[in-house]
């Protein structure tokens, strides 16, 4: 059993299906991930697959397409149908749950973002502006309409 938590993968296969619940037919996309954990480089360990499922259900439609395009689709939902795994071409965060349904452990796995790797140390900008904080500002100078000079040097 996969531990709940966020992994990093690269999708490496891309099937189409369809599935019938409650008696209505559904597209699904089914997209497969080599996976490591997240913070992990990709030849510290041996990747182990997970498998995403996208429905086009109504209800679902448009979260399934906005975590496509986390992957790298570029196209409109009426081109989804027309998808390539090379479509596919981000590495990104998985995120695995588990939530009981029917009185079984289902496994959920979300694409939750694009890979971003460890956060960035804060840069040079950051620390300025937390230096700041609690400085007042002092009024912008006034032009003076009676001399041609501006206001400052």
């Amino acid at each position: 059993m996969i531990e709940a938590g966020k992994y990093r993968g690269t999708a490496t296969e891309l099937a189409w299906d369809e599935k019938t619940f409650e008696g209505d037919t559904k597209v699904i996309a089914v997209v497969k991930f080599d996976t490591w954990p997240e913070g992990d480089e990709h030849d510290a360990a041996e990747p182990f697959e997970l498998t995403w499922t996208g429905y086009f259900s109504d209800k679902a439609k448009d979260i399934t397409l906005a975590q496509l395009k986390q992957c790298g689709f570029e196209g409109a939902a009426h081109e989804v149908v027309s998808m390539t795994l090379a479509d596919l071409n981000k590495e990104v965060t998985l995120k695995v749950s588990y939530k009981e349904w029917r009185g079984d452990q289902q496994m959920r796995v979300s694409i939750v973002t694009p890979y971003v790797g460890k956060p960035a140390s804060k840069s040079a900008l950051d620390k300025l502006s937390a230096s700041l904080k609690g400085v007042k500002s002092t009024a912008a100078p006034q032009w003076n309409d009676d001399d041609d000079a501006p206001p400052f040097g």
